[in-house]
């Protein structure tokens, strides 16, 4: 626990588990941002963002949480400065054209989608479906972990593809 390490004189450190459950997002979001360039610039890559997307896209989301977290309304919510839109998110938004440019929504929808972007980077869905199918074999093993049937666990059933 952490009281094991404050007050001590020794050069001990706590775990890194005991570290990242510590953290919040907006801590995260920091940490990215005091991160080593090119080490930043692999985590961007990951995502397939620039290291600035990135982070504002971050810090988009950490103010959305903090919204939610506060209970404020997030339905009727418009971001005064727009994170940059992604290519892959732009057909999914809606957007109209001003002075012969096309502008973007700055509504719910540009953080929810920002939002299951990032997701889907992070959990490969189909590999995750495939894992589950391993241990469901059967309806009933389906049913314990909450599908309709065992069919119902796949990629094709769940669609979530950006």
């Amino acid at each position: 626990m952490l009281c094991d390490y404050i007050g001590t004189t020794q050069n001990i450190y706590p775990s890194v588990w005991l570290m990242v459950g510590m953290l919040d997002l907006g801590g995260s979001v920091r940490i990215l941002k005091l991160m080593d360039e090119e080490l930043r610039k692999e985590v961007a890559k990951y995502f397939r963002l620039s290291e600035y997307d990135l982070i504002k896209w971050l810090e988009t989301i950490n103010l959305i949480r903090n919204i939610c977290c506060h209970n404020r309304n997030f339905i009727d919510f418009s971001l005064r400065t727009k994170p940059p839109i992604n290519e892959k998110i732009k057909p999914f938004l809606y957007g109209h054209s001003e002075k012969k440019k096309i502008v973007y929504t700055n509504k719910v929808a540009l953080p929810i989608l920002m939002i299951v972007y990032l997701v889907k980077a992070i959990i490969k869905i189909g590999k995750l479906m495939k894992s589950v199918r391993k241990f469901a074999t059967s309806d009933s093993e389906a049913q314990k972990i909450g599908f309709e049937n065992k069919n119902s666990i796949g990629i094709k059933r769940v669609n979530l593809s950006i």
